[in-house]
């Protein structure tokens, strides 16, 4: 597997922080390598770099801002950039330049489960799902920014 965007997220909050490490390296199998409950205390900040995950300070992370996109606080953006890589579209953010959906890909296991969009709200109305595609680390930091 290949994750293509490398971003850092300062969260504060330390049960907040274990989860999104952990969401990273066990949900996104971005191979996280503190995710020990002890190694998310030695640091405010959580860095998706390659394909690891890691708890750091603000010391460490300045040395990964020229490589990194800089997600603020905005826990969501950091998800959604950490999840982008070119091996699947599982949990990848689709859009046909006016609405945004994320895709689910099916658990072969599951014979009920198909794969689809979710839409976090209702698609303007005549909307195509052909003209669906993968949105870009930019497109999604712009989108995020919009939301505010």
């Amino acid at each position: 597997m290949t994750f293509t965007t490398s971003c850092f997220v300062r969260v504060e909050n330390y049960g907040q922080r274990h989860s999104t490490i952990d969401y990273c390296a066990n949900t996104l199998q971005r191979d996280g390598g503190f995710v020990e409950k002890a190694d998310a205390i030695i640091g405010e900040y959580v860095l998706c770099y390659e394909d690891m995950t890691y708890c750091c300070s603000a010391e460490e992370v300045d040395d990964f801002r020229d490589h990194c996109i800089d997600c603020g606080e905005d826990t969501d953006l950091f998800l959604a950039l950490a999840a982008m890589r070119d091996d699947t579209d599982d949990r990848q953010w689709f859009t046909d330049g006016v609405d945004w959906g994320i895709f689910h890909q099916a658990n072969p296991e599951d014979k009920l489960d198909v794969d689809g969009i979710s839409f976090p709200y209702l698609p303007h109305p005549g909307y195509n799902i052909d003209n669906f595609r993968k949105a870009t680390a930019a497109e999604i930091v712009k989108h995020y920014k919009n939301k505010r």
